[in-house]
């Protein structure tokens, strides 16, 4: 009874290592297809956010003044970039779904009268 209860344990760990390695590739995926790098904003922001925590505190501890200073103004910065790209690129993801409900067209654009249409 003992080796086929631990056979059985052994089955459903990989069977649970094998389920974890598939969703984990699944998420690595969808990161990695074209416009899932915006779902990485939060994560960008937070790591971001600690940089900056971290030279905020190496600079009120004295530790390389200058470079933590540096450092500190360039991940502020970066922090702010990114808050500008994600309203930007939300407007934009307003003003298409907005454009596509009024036009009722989609978004697709229509050939200007008098001109062939291109069929690449």
């Amino acid at each position: 009874f003992f080796f086929v209860s631990l056979g059985r344990i052994r089955r459903s760990t990989s069977c649970l290592a094998l389920c974890l390695n598939f969703t984990a590739m699944s998420v690595v995926k969808n990161l990695l297809a074209p416009g899932g790098g915006v779902a990485l904003i939060p994560f960008i922001r937070y790591t971001i956010a600690c940089l900056l925590l971290v030279c905020t505190v190496a600079f009120i501890s004295g530790v390389a003044r200058i470079h933590m200073a540096i450092l500190g103004f360039l991940s502020g910065g970066l922090l702010i970039s990114l808050s500008f790209f994600q309203s930007e690129y939300e407007k934009m993801q307003r003003s298409r779904s907005g454009g596509a409900r009024a036009g009722g067209s989609g978004g697709v654009a229509k050939p200007v009268a008098g001109t062939k249409e291109r069929a690449d």
